[in-house]
């Protein structure tokens, strides 16, 4: 017998229709906790799936305003797939990222900004250097120096982030704002 994966029972909490699949946020977490719990009894909790749920988990409870346990659940993540799949896969880039993003709301800036740009590595190496995902790193590295007051830190991966979505034709969502962020910095 076939044993569905316990990812059937949730949606990564970025999808934008979360809340219309799985109800609200406590619902979904709840979800996500059930589809921990089933990993559990199966012993799988160093399995790739295992951190996607609980990076899952971590974007709810990110979503949800409650910082430090979203922190501990990317954390976990991120720990399991290093373990797993090594510290080149994009998918510890991810979670690299989202530690990154909780750090810099903390106003731990210096932190955040390291850890991006050991995600923004992990992506040019697992990705490629002309991947979307590389350019929307590249503007969240651009913006981290910005916020350390560093502009000329962060004018060349705005520029990098800018060319790699023009090379795709991406002119919407992340891209509007990197195009705007590098118009702004060119312009003083």
């Amino acid at each position: 017998m076939i044993n569905p994966s316990p990812l059937i029972l949730v949606q990564h909490p970025a999808h934008p229709g979360i809340q219309g699949l799985l109800g609200n946020l406590d619902e979904a977490g709840s979800n996500l906790s059930e589809a921990l719990d089933i990993f559990r009894s199966m012993g799988k909790q160093q399995h790739p799936d295992f951190a996607a749920v609980l990076h899952s988990q971590g974007g709810v409870l990110q979503k949800l305003g409650r910082y430090e346990d979203a922190l501990k659940k990317y954390k976990e993540a991120l720990k399991i797939r290093r373990n797993v799949l090594g510290d080149n896969h994009e998918t510890v880039a991810t979670s690299l990222q989202q530690v990154a993003m909780i750090y810099s709301g903390q106003g731990r800036l210096e932190q955040g900004l390291a850890m991006l740009e050991e995600a923004l590595g992990i992506s040019i190496r697992a990705l490629g250097p002309d991947h979307p995902k590389v350019a929307e790193t590249h503007f969240l590295v651009a913006i981290s120096f910005l916020k350390l007051n560093n502009e000329k830190g962060a004018l060349p991966h705005a520029r990098e982030s800018g060319r790699i979505y023009r090379i795709h034709g991406i002119s919407h969502g992340v891209a509007l704002d990197a195009n705007a962020l590098l118009g702004d910095l060119e312009s003083q």
